[in-house]
């Protein structure tokens, strides 16, 4: 039996809690070995389900690596968890697991960052697929071959982050949260760097931040799906994120 098989069939005798069995525990937390072991082995299968997520995107690496490194995530999450911070357990190991695997890729990947015509070639893409574009016109329009475009929402998808508010000077709006991409390689890795550094961001803002912009393998979601998440109001999400930009905008200055 291969590693993986074995390491599958013991996740499968794992104890799955209910919400009111995993909130149980947090009293206990600080004072009991046992509490902590038995929340990080019933978040298994997350960590499992997020590896699983990150390897179809990023194929190159073995998946026994990427669970190694989101459980990783998971212990680094069970050691700094605030209860009283006000959300789950299994929401906040999402975003430390989120992390731990953007930051494997970060520091493993040799890829040469994609020109920034590439981005641009991409968005009016998408923009003239959602307007259900013949394939033939979408390629004239934007002037290559399938392959080519192939190639093109590939890169894009893999090496860009919207990160506009952490390079300009200025802010015309301050309640806009809307992001243009840059190709800097070296400006994503203190990007990456930053949000994954406790030093910088409170945990809510970092929870936040890899929500809404998908780092690592997580899918974006929108301030309503997360404000839903984590039980607090649209308005309390849009201003984390302002606050969490500005301080990053401020570093990178």
């Amino acid at each position: 039996m291969q590693p993986i098989e074995i390491y599958y069939k013991e996740l499968e005798e794992k104890e799955i809690l209910s919400r009111e069995e995993e909130e149980s525990l947090y009293p206990l937390l600080a004072i009991d070995p046992n509490a902590r072991k038995r929340l990080v082995e019933a978040n298994l299968k997350i960590a499992l389900k997020s590896a699983r997520s990150f390897q179809r995107k990023n194929p190159k690496y073995e998946l026994i690596e990427l669970i190694s490194e989101a459980n990783l995530g998971l212990a680094v999450a069970i050691e700094r968890f605030e209860p009283s911070k006000g959300f789950r357990f299994s929401t906040y190991a999402q975003c430390w697991i989120n992390n731990r695997l953007n930051q494997y890729d970060l520091f493993n990947h040799s890829a040469v960052p994609a020109p920034k015509r590439a981005y641009y070639k991409s968005k009016k893409i998408s923009f003239l697929k959602g307007k259900d574009t013949p394939l033939k016109e979408i390629l004239d329009e934007v002037g290559c071959t399938q392959d080519d475009m192939e190639q093109i929402e590939q890169i894009s998808s893999r090496s860009y982050v919207p990160i506009d508010e952490f390079h300009e000077e200025t802010i015309s709006d301050p309640n806009d949260t809307s992001l243009e991409s840059v190709d800097e390689q070296d400006l994503l890795s203190k990007v990456e760097q930053l949000i994954n550094d406790s030093n910088v961001l409170k945990d809510k803002e970092r929870l936040c931040l890899t929500a809404l912009y998908g780092f690592g393998s997580q899918e974006k979601q929108s301030q309503a799906s997360l404000a839903a998440k984590l039980n607090q109001s649209t308005e309390e999400i849009r201003t984390i994120q302002r606050n969490a930009l500005k301080q990053l905008q401020t570093i990178l200055a």
